[in-house]
């Protein structure tokens, strides 16, 4: 299919997704029978007590035109840019202001409601890959001679990072090679020369100390190439991981018999490390980035969920292990939020993924960098395909439907 496809997946969609500071109230006043925007009395409180200037996130009735941007600058607001385009999905804008005259005076240009966009996000852990039968699946199902399995995906992952150097998001490159023993140690005969040379080994295991056990128990535990001789993986030294073929099913890799793969094409497609301002891109300066890693733990978990593992080489293997993924490594605030989604969309990510809550605050789906997700943003489906416009259109459906039971459920009216 020549038309990609985007659709917007949240966890949890907006039942439990809710910032974490105690939801501010938001005010709406009129004046000689006009009404001004909605300004959440937090981002009044930040903007009266800011040294500088405070971050926002704005909702227009349109998008805005250029004459309209500059005329929104005029007035004091700052626009973020990301390089020289500006930071929005849709209608909503990221910006810096200074005080809240101005905030009130866009409403000559459209402005609905501004929030801030400082409140904190966390992340919430679940998962049960077996429980929605993703494995049987990409084991059972092929499309056009393929195993259903992400291939063809790339998915954005919106949270704290990964620890991508993992053996679980590295797949396999073509070729099979033999294993050669030597003393207590086995090596990977690369060049297939039957010889122990430096860089093939030895074979170590991040859980089994050496020397390692002939039949490997694959299920829970990864192989590499300890090529720097130290103990303990290091991606910058030269080590790489290895999965086994189980040629006979019995669950161990027979090291005098079986086969290995070299694990050594990231999954990672992208890395956006938001907090830094540094972007990533495989097969151009991804191995800059080991350093780069997950300040939390949670995004590694989320993304290996979605992605993770080799099937057949591991009992660890994500719901689409064959998808790449655009991974996002942020604070979590709305602004990042915001940014996070226009950077996904504009390298032409298939699915954003959003896994953080908190227990706190409205239930309603009412945040407006969240809010996006169901009918704020007015991302199109009428520019794709149509057997893709078909699919878009349904999951919009299937949101507004959630959405307005959720209206009813909270008893809440617009």
């Amino acid at each position: 299919m020549n038309y990609r496809y985007f659709i917007l997946t949240i966890l949890l969609i907006p039942l439990i997704v809710t910032p974490v500071s105690t939801i501010a109230s938001l005010e709406l006043t009129s004046i000689n029978g006009v009404h001004e925007p909605l300004i959440e009395s937090r981002l009044r409180m930040e903007v009266q007590t800011s040294p500088s200037s405070a971050s926002a996130l704005l909702e227009f009735e349109d998008p805005l035109s250029h004459t309209e941007i500059l005329k929104a600058e005029s007035l004091g607001v700052n626009f973020v840019r990301r390089g020289s385009s500006i930071v929005n999905v849709g209608r909503i804008y990221s910006v810096e202001v200074n005080d809240i005259d101005s905030l009130e005076a866009l409403s000559e240009i459209g402005l609905v409601r501004a929030t801030s966009g400082t409140k904190q996000y966390v992340p919430s852990i679940t998962s049960s890959v077996p429980a929605i039968g993703a494995d049987d699946v990409w084991t059972n199902l092929n499309k056009n001679g393929g195993d259903v399995n992400g291939s063809g995906v790339t998915v954005a992952v919106l949270d704290t990072g990964a620890l991508w150097t993992h053996p679980t998001f590295w797949r396999a490159s073509p070729g099979e090679y033999r294993i050669r023993s030597s003393g207590p140690d086995y090596y990977v005969d690369l060049d297939n020369d039957s010889m122990e040379d430096s860089g093939e080994g030895p074979i170590r295991a991040v859980v089994d100390v050496p020397p390692l056990n002939p039949n490997f128990n694959y299920a829970s535990d990864y192989m590499y190439i300890n090529a720097d001789g130290i103990a303990g993986f290091s991606y910058a030294s030269g080590d790489r991981w290895i999965g086994g073929i189980d040629a006979n099913d019995d669950n161990a890799i027979n090291l005098n018999t079986e086969y290995v793969v070299l694990l050594d094409e990231p999954k990672v497609a992208i890395l956006y490390d938001q907090i830094n301002s540094n972007v990533y891109v495989r097969g151009v300066n991804l191995t800059q980035a080991i350093a780069v890693d997950d300040y939390h733990g949670h995004g590694t978990h989320v993304a290996s969920t979605i992605a993770g593992g080799q099937v057949g080489m591991t009992s660890y293997v994500g719901v689409a292990p064959g998808a790449d993924l655009m991974i996002i490594r942020s604070d979590l605030q709305s602004a990042d939020i915001l940014d996070a989604i226009d950077f996904a969309i504009e390298n032409e990510a298939d699915i954003i993924n959003m896994s953080f809550s908190s227990f706190l605050g409205f239930l309603d789906g009412t945040d407006l960098e969240l809010g996006l997700f169901l009918d704020k943003a007015d991302l199109p489906c009428d520019h794709m395909g149509a057997e893709s416009a078909e699919a878009c259109t349904e999951v919009r459906q299937e949101i507004e439907r959630i959405r307005e039971q959720v209206r009813a459920d909270v008893k809440i009216r617009f």
